[in-house]
């Protein structure tokens, strides 16, 4: 679980630097990485947002755990058993937001947006 919370912790952090890399760049560099936006908004002047999941850790397991513990008294033994099922997680990752705006019958990305929570 340590290893999960750090993962996200890393991940968060390094969104903003990806989506740096497109700035001045035709928003179809971003449909080539990440594919077709999940929302787009149109926006006044002719700029448009366009959404993206970012990250995301595909289903994960974390395996079943259990500890024991046995008591004795005279000739009998009593076991106690706690036991914490198997669980399967899964993050699609950050919404991220990169705004493009018309230059010569392109769309070209001005900015980004990313979510100011710690995890996603």
């Amino acid at each position: 679980m340590k290893k999960l919370i750090l993962a996200a912790l890393l991940l968060s952090g390094c969104a903003s630097t990806a989506m740096k890399g497109f700035i001045g760049q035709p928003i179809e560099e971003a449909f080539f990485r990440y594919g077709q936006p999940v929302n787009t908004i149109n926006l006044p002047e002719g700029a448009k947002a366009f959404q993206f999941y970012w990250g995301g850790s595909g289903p994960i397991m974390l395996p079943a755990q259990s500890s024991s513990n046995i008591a004795t008294y005279g000739n009998t033994a009593t076991v106690n058993t706690v036991a914490t099922p198997a669980a399967v997680i899964e993050s699609k990752g950050c919404l991220v937001t990169l705004i493009a705006k018309p230059e010569n019958n392109r769309l070209i990305v001005r900015e980004y947006r990313i979510p100011k929570r710690v995890f996603c």
